[in-house]
């Protein structure tokens, strides 16, 4: 079974987000907020890590290249999403490894189609 680490400070979207994944058969890590992300990536073997950008106590862009640093460079796939849709944030966030950038709002099967995509690359 694959593991998807989800880190996003929005409860409501946290929750919900984890819920569609866990029906499609992936189990989820989530966090609230950067520092606990990399925690939980570095407690067990992510298959796909999905951030918000927006993050209280940094920003997805320094998380996934802090999740790279840790995993000594390993190529863990990254997906963004967030409300942030301005070119500049989407360069940021393929700059800092990222497969895709996505925008929220997200429906449930564009979400399941990035996240299959993501980790059949």
């Amino acid at each position: 079974m694959k593991t998807i680490l989800l880190v996003d400070d929005e409860p409501d979207f946290l929750e919900g987000a984890r819920r569609i994944l866990e029906s499609a058969g992936y189990r989820v890590l989530t966090a609230p907020d950067a520092r606990s992300g990399l925690e939980a990536a570095r407690k067990g073997p992510v298959s796909l890590a999905v951030l918000d950008v927006n993050l209280p106590d940094s920003d997805g862009f320094n998380l996934c290249r802090e999740i790279r640093v840790q995993n000594d460079g390993t190529d863990l796939p990254v997906l963004f999403l967030s409300v942030r849709r301005e070119m500049r944030d989407i360069l940021s966030g393929i700059a800092a490894g990222a497969r895709d950038f996505l925008t929220k709002p997200i429906g449930k099967s564009a979400l399941l189609t990035a996240v299959d995509r993501a980790l059949a690359a």
